[in-house]
């Protein structure tokens, strides 16, 4: 419910094959809402404070390291930010990245 309510307030929106489609906001997007906006969204004060540090500790860490380096090195910065485990981690390396390689490893400390 999260997530959709924050796909419906700021996706992306698209046609693709006839079909109107929402993809789930980039990350300038995100940083653009503050923590009353993520509240209302999500409905838990806690949680958006947590998805608004994520958000900012992702924006700040540098793509052009992070690109080509080993999965640890990027799963281990990922595991820094705030509020991300494991879990989160490793759906960011899949589906952010696309990094396969490694990913039994990605929950792994």
């Amino acid at each position: 419910r999260m997530k959709d309510a924050i796909v419906t307030h700021g996706g992306i929106e698209a046609v693709v094959d006839g079909r109107r489609v929402t993809a789930f906001p980039d990350v300038e997007q995100l940083l653009a809402l503050d923590v009353d906006e993520l509240t209302g969204l999500i409905g838990n004060a806690t949680k958006a404070e947590r998805v608004a540090g994520a958000v900012a500790g992702f924006a700040a860490l540098d793509p052009d390291h992070l690109r080509p380096a080993p999965t640890d090195v990027v799963r281990d910065a990922l595991l820094a930010l705030p509020g991300i485990g494991p879990w989160s981690a490793s759906f960011l390396l899949i589906r952010g990245r696309g990094r396969m390689e490694d990913v039994a490893a990605c929950g792994r400390r």
